[in-house]
């Protein structure tokens, strides 16, 4: 417990050294992005593309979202509202 603490604070002070007192908007480059070696410059790109992740939620996930969603707005629209009008004219085929 006592390594894993002090692992903990020197990371945290690591941190605080690097970090502290500097522009962090999202545009200014990274202090370990300026320190790289030019042989490792594509885990940065990977890293400031977030993994490609948001892409891959994208073509995945949003694309079958807005497929189901127009598939469901078809199926309310050409059969549920089909199944209340038949039944709202049956209705009034049997009033009178």
């Amino acid at each position: 417990m006592f390594v894993s603490t002090v692992v903990v604070l020197a990371g945290i002070r690591l941190g605080w050294a690097l970090y502290s007192g500097r522009n962090l908007g999202a545009e200014s480059n990274d202090i370990l992005e300026r320190m790289r070696p030019a042989s490792i410059s594509d885990i940065f790109t990977l890293f400031r593309r977030k993994f490609y992740f948001d892409e891959f939620y994208e073509a995945t996930v949003i694309r079958f979202n807005a497929a189901w969603s127009r598939f469901c707005d078809a199926l309310d629209y050409w059969l549920w509202n089909g199944v209340v009008l038949l039944a709202g004219y049956a209705v009034l085929a049997c009033r009178g």
